[in-house]
């Protein structure tokens, strides 16, 4: 029936208010990380495949990854997946890395007794892998903004409900 919306519609455009309100005049300073995993054909250095279909997975070329040295110069490279007999540059790249805080409490702790981890700011390094190129930044959008649309008007940007 047009105009009638469905309960997992309803759910939806709830859940997003509520998110909206949440996020409203907050400021965070942390960055925001997902996981998941992805196919990589190493005999290629291109990407292939039609992240639009399902019968035919979306392939990506080996990543690269650069990294400066905590002296600010370029320091090394580094090949994912790693090739054999090469893995002495991850020992090279955890050298370089800085020892990543956590939070706990409302303050940033740095014990490496509870953890011990490592971080590059995002000006210390580069990849060659981009998100955009295999749809996960399409599918994001349209899990978290279903519904919602960002157009032109006349030179203006307006919101819209769908």
């Amino acid at each position: 029936m047009a105009g009638t919306r469905s309960l997992q519609q309803m759910a939806e455009g709830r859940l997003i208010g509520q998110l909206t309100d949440a996020a409203t005049g907050y400021q965070a300073s942390a960055n925001f990380s997902c996981g998941g995993s992805f196919p990589i054909d190493i005999r290629s250095m291109t990407g292939h495949g039609d992240f639009t279909s399902t019968k035919t997975p979306i392939m990506s070329p080996p990543v690269i990854t650069r990294w400066d040295a905590p002296s600010g110069e370029v320091s090394g490279r580094i090949m994912f997946p790693v090739p054999e007999g090469k893995h002495e540059v991850l020992e090279e790249l955890v050298k370089d890395c800085q020892l990543a805080t956590f939070g706990y409490g409302g303050e940033n702790i740095l014990d490496d007794s509870i953890r011990s981890a490592g971080k590059l700011e995002s000006s210390e390094f580069s990849t060659s892998f981009n998100p955009y190129n295999y749809g996960i930044v399409d599918a994001f959008a349209q899990a978290l903004l279903s519904g919602i649309a960002r157009r032109e008007v006349s030179g203006e940007s307006t919101n819209e409900q769908h």
